[in-house]
């Protein structure tokens, strides 16, 4: 019982340090632009956010402005461009 109280703890310490460094998205053009990065989900728009997020950090950027969305046959096709 004892170790529970400490693993469960270091589960979500490793979980929330994670969210802190992952790429945020903005509004208005934030910092150096890097990059031009697109994203396609079957299952919804948050979906492809996340997928934007995940290439966005992978490019090496701070944050992303998505600047298309498209959402046809139920397919959600997002395009972002990553700034550092």
């Amino acid at each position: 019982m004892k170790s529970v109280k400490f693993i469960i703890p270091a589960i979500l310490t490793t979980l929330l340090t994670f969210n802190v460094f992952a790429a945020q998205e903005v509004k208005t053009a934030n910092g150096e632009k890097i990059k031009t990065v697109s994203a396609t989900s079957y299952v919804s728009i948050d979906d492809a956010v996340k997928q934007l997020s995940d290439k966005a950090d992978k490019a090496g950027g701070t944050s992303f402005k998505i600047i298309s969305v498209n959402n046809r046959e139920n397919r959600v096709r997002a395009t972002a461009i990553v700034y550092k």
